[in-house]
């Protein structure tokens, strides 16, 4: 039988250090049996940018079996958890990792193991016993965990879990003999939270003796801050960037609440962060993306050949998912809320389809591809040819692509010609409003530059959800995709369609051109659900004269509807 001791954030450093344990005899775990069981240290998960770091809020005083300077496998860095002067003790800890926390109690020697509970881990394909098991403390609870509630600042209790771990001494990583305490759900206690861990009378070494009850905690220690997480701040300070990705992507260390910018531009989208961060020069329009609850883009009309300064504004206040506000610090480069960037020049990447491809896709259309987002009206229509002509020819931009589109005919061979002496002007601030552009910002085509493509026969490239997907209860959309812009009305009607069990289907014009959409008419309840587009349903594109699709063979989609998202947890 096989002991998992490690599980969550520490598996990959315990799984290393079992096999130092057992090749090197050097690393003895019972490392002093006599007498009851000491607490050496307590260590909290520190590291705010997810690596296995933890920092210690107690050192026992005088004890040379404490830990001191430690280095952790994966990275050589080295660690100082107590300080060689063991007179010394440590401050209590205030930057404990705001998401994905947990408390280290290192021991002086092995502790009785019933300590926590064995339970067996199924097999993930079968389900069957797996001859591998894991440790709990859910039963055993042998510490009380508590943290100050966001509402009334009031100390509560803490739902957690967690293992003990026999291996390891003060010069291993992790160190032990430990008990290791993980919350639940550490990211719902708000930032700059005091917390603090007890420990009770049922843990005991082997002979029965518990741990001296001066010796039992509290324990306390401090939640993080809201901050930037400076190893995944980018670009990197000094770095060069197109116009197109121009900008500083930052990850926090927890979820942001976005009302902490001061306005919403599009709900849900795009946030104005002019109250939080400062861009030297100021490129104007600048906006906040949310990409994740604990990442946000900041952009701006950034201007090509220029370079940015910028940094968190002194006295600006973020709030955590909980509504727990941080004041900032002036941003700096080391903390990784501060950094310049370098916009390139303008460059022309050429045009696609490719010279003599066959088979283009023409939902691409014809893409004149930048480095920096462009003006389409600075484009005229004298300055190219397409032949053979395209019905509603337009000319628009998608990012950093001036794009010619059109009611392109599929199996068609085509030819375009950008001419000698045709300008584009830049466009920063095409993503978000009208453009500003740059003083170095006009591409100047210096010769003719000619493709020939063949496009593609009109065809289905694609259906969404994908086959075995998923899809939220409620009303249901099933998305045909294909490779032309296709009449949402025809032939392809809802007798093409078979859903089972039975669900009713409205079908119009998807969200774009190129796509149709099956809608339910009624909420649709929670199950397994089969819809066949039936072999022999057509689909014309929008051509006067239309091609015509034909479905080959049935196109069978499973997916399952899934119940309503739980909503998400209050913070304590």
């Amino acid at each position: 039988m096989f002991v998992n001791r490690a599980r969550g954030v520490v598996w990959a450093t315990s799984g290393v250090l079992a096999l130092v344990g057992c090749t090197d005899p050097a690393q003895k775990t019972d490392l002093r049996p006599a007498g009851p069981p000491d607490v050496l240290s307590v260590l909290i998960l520190n590291d705010a940018a997810g690596n296995i770091a933890e920092g210690a809020t107690y050192c026992r005083p005088g004890d040379s079996f404490r830990p001191g300077l430690i280095t952790t496998p994966a990275d050589g860095v080295g660690h100082q958890l107590c300080p060689d002067d063991l007179s010394m003790g440590v401050d209590e800890l205030t930057d404990a990792n705001p998401t994905n926390w947990y408390v280290r109690v290192m021991f002086d020697e092995l502790l009785d193991p019933n300590v926590e509970d064995l339970v067996d881990i199924p097999d993930p394909t079968t389900g069957m016993p797996s001859g591998t098991q894991m440790g709990t403390l859910a039963n055993t609870q042998p510490v009380t965990l508590q943290c100050q509630s966001v509402n009334g600042g009031a100390l509560v209790n803490i739902p957690y879990d967690g293992y003990y771990s026999p291996a390891g001494n003060k010069i291993t990583w992790p160190v032990g003999p430990s008990l290791v305490i993980v919350p639940n759900e550490p990211s719902r206690v708000a930032t700059q939270s005091e917390c603090q861990i007890t420990l009770k009378d049922n843990i005991k070494d082997k002979d029965g003796n518990p741990v001296p009850t001066d010796e039992r905690g509290p324990f306390k220690f401090k939640i993080a801050p809201v901050a930037a997480v400076a190893a995944n701040t980018a670009p990197a300070d000094k770095d060069k960037v197109d116009g197109i990705a121009a900008g500083v992507d930052i990850t926090f260390n927890t979820p942001i609440d976005p009302t902490s910018f001061a306005a919403e531009l599009i709900p849900g989208v795009l946030y104005d962060p002019t109250n939080m961060i400062k861009f030297t020069p100021d490129p104007g329009n600048d906006y906040a993306f949310l990409e994740a609850p604990n990442e946000y883009f900041f952009g701006g009309d950034f201007q090509v050949a220029t370079m940015y300064m910028w940094n968190f504004i002194a006295g600006a206040k973020l709030k955590d998912q909980c509504g727990k506000e941080t004041t900032l610090a002036m941003g700096t480069v080391d903390t990784g809320d501060a950094g310049s960037f370098t916009v390139n020049p303008l460059k022309f990447n050429g045009i696609a389809p490719f010279d003599t491809q066959m088979n283009a896709k023409p939902s691409s259309y014809i893409a004149l591809k930048f480095n920096q987002y462009m003006d389409p009206a600075t484009l005229d229509p004298t300055e190219f040819t397409l032949t053979p002509a395209v019905d509603n020819m337009t000319i628009g931009e998608s990012g950093g692509s001036i794009l010619i589109k059109g009611a392109y005919k599929p199996s068609t061979m085509y030819t375009f010609t950008l001419k000698n002496g045709a300008t584009i002007d830049d466009c920063p601030g095409e993503e978000i409003g009208a453009c500003v552009k740059s003083p170095m910002g006009t591409f100047t085509n210096t010769a003719d530059q000619t493709v020939h493509f063949t496009t593609t026969a009109l065809a289905l490239t694609g259906v969404s959800p994908l086959d075995n997907g998923t899809v939220p209860a409620g009303t249901v959309k099933i998305t045909y995709t294909f490779n032309f812009d296709v009449l949402s009305t025809g032939r392809f009607s809802t007798s093409d369609i078979v859903t089972s069990p039975n669900i009713t289907w409205t079908i119009g014009a998807g969200p774009t051109p190129n796509t149709i959409r099956l809608t339910s008419t009624a909420p649709v309840a929670p199950g397994d659900y089969t819809v066949t587009l039936k072999a022999g349903a057509m689909v014309k594109d929008k051509e006067t004269t239309p091609s015509i699709y034909t479905q080959a063979a049935d196109n069978v989609i499973h997916f399952t509807v899934t119940p309503p998202a739980p909503p998400a947890p209050a913070c304590f």
